[in-house]
C-alpha cells in the first residue's frame, strides 16, 4: 500500500504512450473496486461478528463473545466461515447445555439468520455495490470459482469477475464510441 503509486508509475513507463491515460484509468477503476470489496468483506466481518457475538451472549453461551467474533471474523469465507462457526459453537452448547436441547435449536437459529442476513442483505449491498456486478452474477462467479478452484476459487471469485466487468464495461464504452458503430465511413 505504501509503494502503490510508485509500482504504478513503474508500471505506466511500459504502456504505450498514446494509451497510457486510458490504461491508467482502467487501473484507478480496478483499484477502486478492489479496495471498495475489501472495505466492504471487512465491514460484513466486524458486522457479522457483532451479530454471532451479542446473539450467542445473550442466550448464555460460555465464550459467546469469542466464538461469534470468530465466526464473524472467519465468514471471509463464504458458507465455510458460517459453518465452522456454527460446529463451533453447537459443539459448546451441547457440553454446556445437555440437558435442554432447545438451545441447540437456538444456535442454529442464529446462524441461519446470520447467513440470510449476509446472503440478502450485507452482500448485495456492500460488495454488489462496491464490484458493481448483480447479486445473481456475484452468486454466479462465486459457484463457478468454487467448482473451477475449490476454495481459492471461491475467495478470487468475486474480485475476478469484477475486473472482467470493469473491462467488458470500457470494452462496450469503446464500442459504442467506434467508427464502426457510428456508421462512419473511412477512406480505403
Amino acid at each position: 500500500l505504501i509503494d502503490w503509486e510508485k509500482i504504478i508509475s513503474i508500471i505506466g513507463k511500459y504502456f504505450p504512450k498514446d494509451s497510457s491515460k486510458e490504461l491508467s484509468e482502467v487501473v484507478l477503476q480496478i483499484d477502486s473496486l478492489l479496495s471498495g470489496f475489501i472495505r466492504g468483506q471487512l465491514t460484513i466481518c466486524i458486522a457479522l461478528g457483532i451479530f454471532y457475538s451479542v446473539s450467542l451472549s445473550s442466550i448464555g453461551l460460555n465464550y459467546g463473545l469469542l466464538i461469534g467474533f470468530f465466526a464473524g471474523i472467519i465468514s471471509f469465507i463464504p458458507y465455510l466461515g458460517a459453518v465452522l462457526g456454527a460446529l463451533i459453537a453447537i459443539t459448546v452448547s451441547l457440553y454446556q447445555f445437555w440437558d435442554n436441547p432447545i438451545f441447540l435449536a437456538y444456535v442454529g437459529l442464529i446462524f441461519v439468520a446470520g447467513q440470510l442476513l449476509e446472503s440478502n442483505f450485507f452482500t448485495p449491498k456492500l460488495i454488489g455495490n462496491a464490484v458493481k456486478l448483480h447479486p445473481v452474477l456475484i452468486m454466479l462467479s462465486i459457484s463457478v470459482g468454487g467448482s473451477v478452484a475449490g476454495l481459492t476459487g471461491v475467495l478470487l471469485s468475486v474480485p475476478l469477475a469484477g475486473i472482467l466487468g470493469v473491462l467488458l464495461r470500457r470494452l462496450g464504452e469503446q464500442y459504442l464510441q467506434s467508427a464502426f458503430f457510428m456508421g462512419a465511413k473511412t477512406d480505403d
